[in-house]
């Protein structure tokens, strides 16, 4: 039907076009519209009860969307000339709304905005027009102001009083029909007479009837998810054409290395991610948002808020160093993702073979991570966006500590009974009358009355909020996108916490017909609060290490005097257990970080296809990282006294790193007789960095005193570094057709961090595809929509600075020494053998894929195959004592492959009435070998610990033939029963050894022990016996994503998970080895061996673990598969109507959703508090890549609920 139109009240207020207007009347719209704003402010209350800070968030956007007007006009009066051919439906409504006053107002999930339209129009009215062009589509609209709110047409006829406007009827009638790919009538196709304005659109029988000019007229038939056709009408009368399913992913954007291309011609192996899916997640680093979404992509998150996680693409690629990819943004490759924030963030392309990551050449072996950040777009009024969530947060599973009756009942059983023989070890605390003691004066409660929960004390529920506020707009000639971001992580623990101010400007601007300049600029500051033992091991172990051994009998602290309270040590209450509280207090350490990331380009069209382009940036990093170890007043039961002996230690480190990049790139795009795309850039770039490190260190009497000024013992150390990278790049692509398509690159590196000889290294690449879909054969399969076949090679290289600066140098160190009766001397010496020969860590990589769609596009598939080879790995060379050196000497001695698959699929239901859904899943599997390892020892261990691995003994070994750092021990086989069993064990020892005093284990095995297997058979067990026996690489990681809308409401749900491969659990080996009288697990305590429960599976408890049945073996792995419902986000999003309606066409979008993360957790993993188990934090190079997998106690992912609002204007 034709809809009426409304004249509007002569007072009613409109936004205008022009934002350089919006000061002048900025007084006269506050006083004019404050009834109005009030009505809305209460109405948007009621709606949600919001924070204050987003209220005032809101408040403002409303009176920047607001602060120009004009009167409202004849909007349907208006006259329109158009023509438009084979344009998205959005831009063409962006065209109209340029050319007139109107403002469309629609829904993406009912309007599908990206289908191709076809619009010509001279000189006809608005309402003309939108029938024209809304008829074909099946879309009716509203008219409120100046708002045109679209809707969907659900009905099989249309209207006949809004049938198109024809030419007057001649003589050429032609009719027909439309069918799809199975011969049904397809309803609401869209017939055009080609370059005129007549058509019309088949009704619910596929049937149609149209009046042609000529027998030469052309018409074309389009629809959307189908091909155009074109069919000449001839002297036909009657005509049936069928229109089969087309891809229109093909047609995608893909953002690549110095460009973008068509998803139709990439023929390398590229994940995309966009905005939505990357800000469903309330995290604070991109990286942690693309956990299951990308095959082939493993992300662990290892520490607290603000830390980087681990970031495996298809593999671990080096023994020494960071796996972590390479992270471009925006051109610019840089570091400290933590600086970004993801509501920025356009779209993530994932660069995971050679062919696409090759481009980066040397540093591009652990992968490619491109960011996107948003832009605005020309010919775009003023938009203003207001993203804001906040929530809570709090750990999802919490172990089962010891109360103090317990502890108490455990201590008997170490002490007693069988165990009498240890009685005079016994701690002295674990006695009735000390425990019938006071732990201070004045206390209410005795040692044996308190029950501390130190786990209850050290977690908590933290706070945590996002909020993005964002203006974006163009003219013809420019285009700028401003935002400005705080993000505010608590994080669950104590003594951890993470906050970030971030502001962002991106812009561009014609300069005339051939140039155009541009911007991107950010600005964040980063305060990341952390505990310093964060992931850490040693003697200590970690924070939530030490829980495992917490005294329950210990209050926390003298509420009358401030003193804090603390184990008295091994003989009184059985360790020196620290009062972890009163460490979060008084050890505190924040790190401070400013980041500056701009860059500026020139682009020059020299010919309509050959383009330059000229760019400077810099990056910028000055990071600030103090901490106190403040001396405090405890109190341990015998004595008072100040830790550190009075004394607290002042910390002040400061980095300082700038980057600078130069890019000149000269690109050649062209298309000859519509059928040989070629596509050639060559670039030639260069950055520079430099490194300011000063590391200062003091002690002060004073706690009150938190600087160095006055501090004794002072330390200072200073270093400034610097490396070049200079490149050569040179790719071109060719595709013939769209449907064989050959891109080949090659990047030259050159790097100031290896030897003369060997600065320069060759990074070539290579791919070809094949768009089978294009073929005229494949139009008959009848299930394959489309279907491209793909293979690449090529080479890439480690990152050289990953090494430090000056890797093959020997450097020269200072020191001083007492020499001929002088205390002091100072001296100089090198550090290490030079190594002139060490090169490149290079890997080659081969991929195959296949990308298909099937069932008239409905189902979506990718699999992919890869074989990546890094030879030339650089590991560190020991040199003997007597040299005299304090370092090893960098080598190249090793070899290792990563191979594996990937598989993507997804499905799309047709959209029935006013509800949609899909799905979409990815499963990857990687296999890990070591295929050379030219070590002396032919093994490198890692991983060790006092108190959870026998004494300093490694828990995982490399060697060749094994998959990297597998986890090395015993192999436990039961628990011994009987002296009996134990006695026979040991005959046999001696029988097989001939030596009478030999025994199986050793002389204190009992009852109770674990019984190991003798592995090499030479009768006894021992260091010879130790194997491997598990692995941290998983079978498969895999994830699920699944989103579905009825009417105005969202869903989304996010599915997470790993299958196979092993934890090793160290924070178990706290809790549960009573090694010493340490253990805290209650589990572990009751289930613990005794003559009345001869367990099967934990062995006894005996003070100091005689037959060391702690030692590192298959008792402390488990089972690391776990299944998480990793996200779920359901939104409700006001209609249009109703909102222009209810703000006076003020605000264009208002949704608001509820939001939870890791809300369910499946996994077999009950000896920690999660299986999501990453490095250690904070290792030595070397060390730390060697630990993945063990549970020293890592910061565990948290559960968090949060309640979020999107507004545009």
């Amino acid at each position: 039907m034709k809809v009426p139109f409304q004249r509007p009240d002569k007072s009613q207020l409109i936004v205008p076009d022009e934002p350089d207007l919006y000061c002048q009347n900025i007084w006269i719209l506050t006083i004019k519209s404050m009834k109005k704003k009030l009505q809305l402010q209460h109405w948007c209350t009621k709606m949600l009860k919001l924070t204050l800070y987003q209220l005032l968030l809101l408040g403002l956007c409303i009176n920047l969307a607001s602060a120009h007007i004009i009167r409202a006009q004849n909007v349907l009066d208006q006259v329109v000339s158009l023509k438009i051919v084979d344009r998205k439906f959005k831009d063409v409504l962006q065209l109209l709304e340029k050319k007139t006053t109107v403002k469309f107002v629609y829904s993406s999930r009912v309007i599908d905005v990206n289908q191709p339209v076809t619009l010509i129009v001279t000189n006809s009215t608005m309402q003309e027009t939108l029938e024209k062009l809304f008829r074909p589509l099946r879309i009716k609209y509203e008219l409120s102001g100046r708002q045109i709110i679209l809707d969907r047409i659900e009905t099989g006829f249309l209207p006949e009083n809004t049938a198109p406007l024809e030419k007057k009827q001649t003589d050429n009638t032609v009719t027909g029909k439309v069918t799809d790919e199975k011969g049904d009538g397809l309803p609401g196709v869209s017939v055009l007479v080609k370059n005129t304005t007549q058509g019309t659109v088949t009704d619910a029988r596929g049937q149609f009837r149209i009046q042609v000019p000529n027998p030469s007229a052309t018409l074309v038939f389009s629809f959307l998810g189908y091909e155009t056709r074109e069919v000449v009408a001839g002297n036909q009368t009657n005509v049936t054409v069928q229109l089969v399913p087309g891809s229109r992913s093909l047609n995608e954007v893909v953002v690549v290395g110095y460009g973008t291309q068509t998803k139709r011609e990439v023929t390398s192996a590229i994940s995309k991610v966009n905005t939505k899916e990357l800000n469903e997640l309330p995290v604070a680093e991109v990286g942690q948002a693309l956990q299951g979404r990308v095959p082939g992509l493993t992300v662990t998150n290892v520490s607290s808020p603000g830390t980087s996680p681990n970031i495996r693409i298809r593999g671990v690629s080096s023994v020494s160093f960071s796996t972590d990819p390479l992270y471009v943004v925006d051109g610019f490759p840089t570091t400290n993702l933590a600086s970004f924030d993801n509501k920025d963030v356009e779209s993530v392309e994932v660069l995971k073979d050679a062919s696409a990551a090759a481009i980066y050449g040397s540093r591009a072996t652990n992968g490619v991570i491109l960011l996107t950040t948003k832009k605005g777009q020309k010919d775009s009024k003023l938009r203003v966006s207001l993203d804001s969530y906040a929530g809570v947060e709090s750990a999802w599973r919490l172990l089962d500590p010891m109360n103090t009756g317990q502890r108490n009942r455990f201590m008997d059983s170490m002490y007693s009974g069988d165990n009498l023989e240890n009685a005079p070890a016994r701690p002295s605390r674990y006695t009735p009358t000390e425990m019938n003691k006071y732990p201070y004066p004045g206390a209410t409660q005795t040692y044996g009355q308190t029950n501390t929960n130190w786990q209850d004390l050290y977690f908590k529920t933290g706070f945590l909020t996002n909020n993005n506020v964002s203006v974006s707009g163009g003219s013809k000639t420019s285009t700028f996108y401003s935002s400005a971001g705080y993000m505010k992580q608590d994080g669950i623990l104590k003594g951890v916490g993470f906050e970030r101010y971030n502001f962002r400007v991106n812009s561009t601007h014609d300069l005339g017909s051939r140039f155009t300049f541009g911007q991107n600029l950010l600005v964040a500051y980063t305060s990341q609060l952390y505990n310093n033992a964060d992931g850490q091991t040693g003697d200590q172990g970690t924070p939530l290490s030490l829980l495992q051994f917490a005294l329950p009998h210990l209050p926390v602290k003298d509420p009358n005097t401030g003193i804090w309270i603390k184990a008295g040590g091994d003989a009184i209450d059985g360790h020196p257990f620290p009062n972890l509280i009163a460490d979060i207090e008084n050890i505190v350490f924040k790190r401070k970080t400013v980041k500056i990331l701009g860059s500026a380009f020139l682009d020059v069209k020299l010919l309509e296809s050959l383009k330059f382009r000229s760019t400077f940036g810099v990056d910028y990093a000055n990071g600030l990282e103090d901490g106190i170890d403040q001396s405090y007043m405890v109190n341990d039961g015998q004595n008072i006294f100040k830790t550190n002996d009075g004394l607290s230690s002042i910390t002040n480190n400061r980095n300082a790193y700038s980057s600078l990049l130069f890019s000149e790139q000269l690109t050649y795009d062209k298309t000859f007789s519509s059928a040989h795309h070629l596509n050639a850039v060559v670039v030639f770039e260069g950055q520079k960095t430099n490194i300011r490190t000063e590391l200062m260190t003091g002690k002060q009497s004073n706690p009150a005193i938190k600087t160095l000024n006055g501090a004794t013992n002072v330390s200072a150390l200073n270093t400034i570094e610097e490396n070049m990278l200079l490149s050569y790049v040179a790719r071109v692509g060719y595709a013939y057709k769209g449907k064989y398509i050959l891109n080949a690159s090659i990047r030259r590196d050159g790097s100031s961090v290896w030897a003369p000889r060997n600065k320069y290294a060759n990074f070539p690449a290579a791919s070809i595809g094949w768009n089978v879909g294009d073929e005229p054969f494949f139009r008959k399969a009848a299930v394959f929509s489309d279907l491209k076949l793909r293979a690449s090679y090529g080479v890439t290289g480690l990152n050289p600075s990953a090494l430090s600066n000056y890797p093959w140098q020997s450097l020269i160190y200072n020191s001083s020494y007492p020499f001929n009766n002088n205390p002091v001397v100072n001296t100089a010496f090198y550090n290490k053998l030079a190594n002139q020969n060490l090169e490149w860590e290079k890997t080659n990589q081969f991929n195959v894929g296949l990308d298909a769609s099937l069932f008239n596009n409905t189902v979506s598939l990718t699999v992919e195959y890869f074989d990546r080879v890094t030879d030339n790995l650089i590991l560190k060379a020991p040199t003997p004592p007597s040299f005299g050196y304090v370092q090893f000497t960098d080598v190249n001695i090793g070899k290792m492959q990563n191979k594996g698959w990937e598989l993507q699929l997804g499905y799309r239901a047709p959209r029935k009435r006013e509800f949609s859904w899909g799905i979409s899943g990815n499963i990857s599997r990687v296999r890990n070998k070591v295929l050379r390892l030219d070590s002396p020892s032919g093994a490198i261990f890692g991983g060790d610990g006092n108190y959870f691995s026998s004494w300093g003994v490694p828990v995982t070994r490399t060697v060749a033939g094994d998959p990297i750092q597998s986890f090395y021990g015993w192999d436990l086989d039961r628990i011994y029963q009987t002296q009996a069993e134990v006695d026979a064990d040991n005959a046999a020892a001696r029988s097989k050894t001939g030596n009478a005093t030999a025994y199986y284990q050793n002389q204190a095995t009992a009852p109770g022990d674990v019984r190991f297997r003798d592995l090499n058979g030479d009768g006894f067990v021992d260091d010879k016996d130790r194997k491997v026996i598990g692995s941290f690489l998983p079978n498969f990681t895999y994830g699920m994503n699944l989103t579905a809308s009825y009417k105005h409401f969202d869903l989304s749900i996010l599915f997470q998970g790993v299958q196979g491969g092993e934890i090793y659990s160290g924070i178990g080996v706290y809790a549960g080895a009573f090694r010493w009288p340490l253990g805290g697990s209650l589990s572990a305590y009751e289930n613990a061996w005794t003559k009345e429960n001869p367990s099967t599976t934990n062995p006894r408890i005996k003070w100091s673990d005689p037959n060391d049945n702690s030692r590192v073996s298959t008792r402390w792995l488990q089972d690391a598969s776990y299944l998480r419902l990793k996200n779920i986000n359901i939104g409700y999003e006001l209609p249009a109507d109703i909102l222009a309606a209810k703000t006076n066409g003020a605000i264009s979008k208002f949704r608001i959703y509820v939001a939870s993360q890791n809300l369910l957790t499946f996994t077999g993993y009950d000896l920690g508090y999660d299986p999501e188990i990453g490095m250690k934090i904070g290792s030595n190079r070397g060390a730390g890549n060697l630990t993945n997998g063990i549970d020293y106690g890592q910061y565990p992912a948290a559960r968090s609920f949060s309640l979020g609002l999107q507004i545009g204007f």
